[in-house]
This record gives C-alpha cells, sequence and structure tokens, in this order.
C-alpha cells in the first residue's frame, strides 16, 4: 500500500471560530494528510517555526501582538522559505493583496472558503513555493558561475595584458637592439670607408700613412666580422638585452685606439688632435667596444662639425678618485642654445635635411641623429653620465663620466 505522507501545517489564528472553521473545512474535504497545529498570536507562530518545519502557513494578518502587513513580514523571518496563505476578511482584500506581492503565496477571504478551495489552495501555494525556491537556487547557481566565469575572464585578461607586455617588451627589447647593432655595424664601416679615401688619395711617397690606414682598415674589418658574429649569437639564442663584456681597461690605450683610427680622417681635413692625458690614469671597468664606440663617435662628430684646419682635443681626467671624465673638445660651429638639451635625443638634427650623409666626414656631413643618442645609452649602461657644452660658431665639448677603480692605475703601453 502506497504511503500517503502528512502535511504539516500552522494555523496562526486568534478567532477560536474562524480556527473552527479552517479545521472544518479541512475534515470536510475528506483529505486526511494534513496534520494542523494551531496558535493564537505572533510570538507563538514564530516560535512554532523555528522548531518545525511546515508545509505551509495558514495566517491571519490581524493578531492580538501584530496587526496588518507587519504580521506576514514578522512570521516570514521566522520561515524564509515556508510558503503563506493569508487569511483576510472582506474589506481587507486589498491588504491580503499586498501582502501575495511581497511573498504570500496566495490569500483567502474568510467565510467563503469551503474545504476543496482550500485544500487545492494550500496544495498550489506548496507547489508555487517550491518553484520559486528552485528558480531561486538556478538563479543564484547562475549568478555563482557567471561570477566564477567573470573571474575567469577577468583573469584571462590579466592574463593576456601580461602577455601584451611581455610582447611589447620584447618588441621594445629588439627595436634597441636593432636600432644598436646598426649603430656599430655602422661605425667600422666607415672607418674602413675612410681608410679606402685615404688610400684613393695616397702619395706614393708617404709609406707610413698606407701603411697605417691598411692596420686600421685590417682591425675594423676584424672587429666588424666579430660583430656580425656575435649578432648571430645573440639572434639565435633569442637575446636581444645589450649587454656588457666589461674588463679592467687602461684609459690611455682606449684613447690613443680612438686617435689612431680618427687620424687619417684629421689629416684629410688639415685638423690637429692633440691629446691631454694625466699620467697613471686608473684602471676603469668598461666595455672597450662601446665605450670606443662612443669616444670614436664624439671624435668623429667634432671632425664633421669643425671647418678645415681646426683643433680638436681628446682628454682624460680622473675626478675625485673615484670616476673618470672623458672630454672630446672642438673648435667647430657649435650648436644653438636651445639645441644644447635635445642633441641626446633620438633622430633629433637641427641642421637642414639635405645634407644627411651618414658616414662621411666632410664638413657640415651629418647623420640622422641617432648617434648621441645611443652615446648616451652605452654610458648610462655603465652607471655614467653624458652631457654637452656648446657656444654657437666657438666649438663644442662633450664629456661623459664614468665610475673608475680609485686604487689601481695602469701604465701606459
Amino acid at each position: 500500500m502506497l504511503e500517503v505522507s502528512v502535511l504539516k501545517l500552522l494555523l496562526v489564528e486568534d478567532n477560536p471560530g474562524d480556527a473552527r472553521l479552517i479545521e472544518e473545512a479541512l475534515a470536510d474535504a475528506g483529505d486526511d494528510n494534513f496534520e494542523l497545529e494551531h496558535v493564537e498570536d505572533l510570538a507563538s507562530g514564530g516560535a512554532c517555526l523555528d522548531s518545525v518545519e511546515y508545509a505551509l502557513v495558514l495566517l491571519d494578518l490581524d493578531l492580538p501582538d501584530s496587526v496588518g502587513l507587519e504580521t506576514f513580514q514578522q512570521m516570514r523571518t521566522h520561515g524564509p522559505k515556508t510558503p503563506f496563505i493569508v487569511l483576510t476578511g472582506l474589506n481587507d482584500e486589498g491588504l491580503a493583496l499586498k501582502a501575495v506581492q511581497l511573498g504570500a503565496q496566495d490569500y483567502l477571504i474568510k467565510g467563503e472558503t469551503d474545504g476543496h478551495l482550500l485544500v487545492r489552495a494550500i496544495h498550489y501555494a506548496i507547489e508555487r513555493e517550491q518553484t520559486q525556491q528552485k528558480i531561486k537556487a538556478l538563479n543564484a547557481d547562475l549568478e555563482r558561475r557567471v561570477e566564477e566565469r567573470t573571474q575567469e575572464l577577468a583573469e584571462a585578461n590579466r592574463a593576456l595584458a601580461h602577455i601584451n607586455e611581455e610582447l611589447r617588451e620584447l618588441d621594445r627589447m629588439k627595436t634597441s637592439f636593432i636600432r644598436v647593432t646598426s649603430h656599430e655595424l655602422n661605425t667600422p664601416v666607415t672607418v674602413i670607408l675612410g681608410m679606402l679615401s685615404l688610400l684613393e688619395q695616397h702619395d706614393p711617397e708617404q709609406s707610413n700613412s698606407w701603411e697605417r690606414a691598411l692596420k686600421v682598415a685590417r682591425r675594423r674589418a676584424t672587429s666588424l666580422k666579430d660583430l656580425v658574429t656575435r649578432i648571430l649569437k645573440i639572434s639565435q639564442a633569442g637575446e636581444y638585452i645589450q649587454r656588457l663584456d666589461r674588463a679592467d681597461i687602461n684609459p690611455e690605450k682606449l684613447v690613443r685606439r680612438v686617435a689612431s683610427e680618427a687620424m687619417p680622417y684629421i689629416t684629410l681635413r688639415g685638423q690637429t688632435l692633440e691629446v691631454e692625458l694625466t699620467k697613471e690614469l686608473p684602471l676603469v671597468s668598461m666595455d672597450f667596444a662601446k665605450i670606443l664606440d662612443v669616444l670614436l663617435h664624439l671624435t668623429m662628430n667634432a671632425v664633421k662639425f669643425t671647418p678645415d684646419g681646426g683643433t680638436i682635443t681628446i682628454s682624460v681626467t680622473p675626478r675625485d678618485g673615484a670616476a673618470l671624465l672623458f672630454a672630446v673638445s672642438d673648435t667647430g660651429v657649435g650648436f644653438q642654445k636651445e639645441d644644447v638639451g635635445h642633441v641626446f635625443e633620438e633622430f633629433f638634427s637641427s641642421f637642414d635635411s639635405e645634407h644627411h650623409s651618414s658616414g662621411d666626414y666632410e664638413f657640415g656631413k651629418r647623420g640622422i641623429g641617432l648617434g648621441l643618442a645611443i652615446a648616451k645609452e652605452f654610458v648610462e649602461m655603465h652607471e655614467g653620465r653624458i652631457w654637452l657644452e656648446s657656444r654657437p660658431g666657438k666649438g663644442s665639448t662633450v664629456q661623459f663620466e664614468l665610475p673608475a677603480e680609485p686604487t689601481e692605475a695602469a701604465e701606459a703601453e
């Protein structure tokens, strides 16, 4: 035999006659699967809901300790998931409708409800409440899933933003690598072309200049070959960060090397090169190739912006025992005051673009404005600084300072 479950009902009604009518209506319906519990005030009804799980509550809104919608709202706090049917008089139907809007499942007018209507209303109310609870649960689950998905998307967006930032950084490093490498390649090529120009104008009786030009050209060609080999290794490894290959370098050796490579140009221009070195200069931890590039570029700039017959000076002096000051001065055209603060910016040039001719040594010729920017970058990689002092028509001095080893001295070779 199929077992019928008993539905526990709570009736909150202070009028004994109305309560008896409800009990009789249920009995007349012939439905014996209801178990009705009756209390007469709000406090008792709330206590019952706190301790027992009821299938439904039949609630009169006018009780000794509560009247109107407040009655429903207070009871609802004790049974938020329990279905309610509001019992009301004929004149309070509007109030009952408001209770339904606030969450009651139905309302019945006292004295106008028979047993079958009451039973049907009870079952419908229970079904509607269960359906609403399922919908709420589904909505809550949907909101949880949406929130989880939103968090996942937010995390994915953060990860994507991080990846994009890494890609931008890689692109920046690759661009920097190409820019600096192009400049490093250009330096030995410029020297080699200059040596070839010197050889084309060679006087057979000046064998020393011939031999010197060949020596410089060979040295720079070897440097170019080594640079290309290094670039290939870096490219294969996917490393685009500029690194320093440091060694303790004798500053005099560095300056003499620059003077040797610049001298053919100075000779062609009829200029004078002066080298001023303090005795017992300290060793400097540096990347020889990069600082050589800086000093040679500054010297070649001085050659190009100094008229024929002018003077160029390269000097090195200690600074407070903890740094070394390199300077390249010329008696050239100088810079306008408003341009001095911009000369180390990429692609900066205050001159007429028709004169641009990268790699030439003739007076007034110039490149695309990367040389000084890269020189600044190389100096700052060594934790040094570089600056320019200039007067229009009087010449310029570019100086850069590098940290030095104060306790060691190098002997000139």
